[in-house]
């Protein structure tokens, strides 16, 4: 989930995904990134195709594990 979510978003600095009580968090940098519909989508649909809950997306904070995009 994490690349396809990075390829969607390549000026993000950081993408993470955390396992809440609430469900699955994506987390990132920059809330007003144009492809945050899409970010939400992804994840929703790969949350509920694992079986769990979606939490949705909010601004990044520090402490977990994180995937940063590929340099071009």
């Amino acid at each position: 989930m994490e690349e396809a979510l990075s390829r969607l978003a390549p000026r993000l600095q950081t993408l993470r995904c955390r396992i809440l009580k609430t469900g699955v968090g994506i987390e990132i940098d920059d809330l007003s990134d144009p492809a945050l519909p899409q970010i939400r989508a992804l994840a929703a649909a790969r949350a509920a195709a694992a079986g769990r809950r979606f939490a949705g997306v909010s601004r990044d904070r520090l402490g977990a594990a994180f995937v940063s995009p590929s340099a071009p």
